[in-house]
């Protein structure tokens, strides 16, 4: 299982061939991790959103979960592990990973979680709140995402109903 719901098995394919013929480049490394962010970007589920932050939730909470202004957007995709440390691994391991193994390893380091720009930091231990990439929310928009009020913001309008209940509850219990 993958956190690219809508991308198909030939184009995954076609994103790992790219990442094969890179390591085979005699060019520095930074050059080269720039590179492999650039074939990502062929698969559609790039920088899949698999959670949001409390706090990003509330800050879309604040804002009546309506798409920001332009150049007000506080919120952004915040990568779990350093695009640049797991990238800088795939070149230095000493043979490239076959197709699944690829896949996998891909999967697990190419995922993002919605923050305030303020904490976006790659490796931030800051807890989140799980989202399921399979519901296709918040795909990639070249550095941002795609926000409609319709779907994105009704989603988080029901989640953050589910947080503030559960947040009640827990409060309810500790006495």
């Amino acid at each position: 299982m993958t956190i690219f719901p809508t991308a198909d098995d030939a184009t995954l394919r076609r994103v790992y061939s790219g990442f094969c013929a890179v390591r085979e480049m005699d060019l520095p490394k930074d050059v080269l991790v720039r590179l492999l962010s650039s074939i990502g970007d062929h698969n559609p589920d790039h920088w899949s959103v698999v959670g949001i932050a409390p706090s990003a939730l509330q800050h879309f909470a604040s804002l009546g979960f309506k798409k920001p202004a332009p150049g007000s957007f506080k919120i952004n995709r915040s990568h779990l592990v350093d695009r640049f440390k797991w990238m800088g691994e795939w070149l230095d391991m000493p043979e490239p990973l076959n197709f699944e193994d690829w896949l996998q390893f891909y999967s697990e380091n190419d995922c993002t979680v919605l923050r305030l720009a303020s904490r976006n930091v790659s490796g931030c231990d800051e807890d989140y709140i799980p989202i399921d990439p399979a519901l296709g929310l918040f795909k990639k928009a070249g550095f941002s995402f795609s926000f409609s009020q319709k779907r994105e913001g009704s989603f988080l309008r029901g989640l953050h109903e589910i947080v503030r209940k559960q947040a009640s509850t827990d409060d309810d219990g500790a006495d």
